[in-house]
């Protein structure tokens, strides 16, 4: 292998491992990002918090263009807390932290 194959192997290897999505366990199943909010509720239940911001409205009332429902959910379980991140009801971001 020349030196270029050595120095770009640790990137191609990260670029690699970050193009999984974040997962989290359930009871019912294993929830990742790109999940729609109600298979996480199937496989999830109920959160134990959860905040929602709506889509900004015009003048008029209209929904404006390119804005989104988001929405945070909290999970507790096995000894970490999970916060859950949706956009117009798609999980796109999961965030997990050991409780004390």
């Amino acid at each position: 292998m020349n030196r270029l194959t050595y120095l770009l192997t640790p990137f191609l290897l990260l670029s690699a491992f970050s193009a999984y999505g974040a997962t989290m366990r359930c009871d019912n199943g294993i929830v990742s990002t790109g999940d729609l909010s109600h298979e996480v509720l199937e496989k999830c239940g109920d959160p134990i918090s959860s905040n929602k911001t709506n889509p900004s409205v015009d003048e008029y009332g209209h929904i404006v263009q390119g804005a989104a429902l988001i929405e945070y959910w909290t999970y507790s379980n096995r000894g970490m807390t999970y916060e859950l991140r949706f956009i117009d009801n798609r999980l796109v971001q999961i965030s997990g932290s050991r409780q004390l």
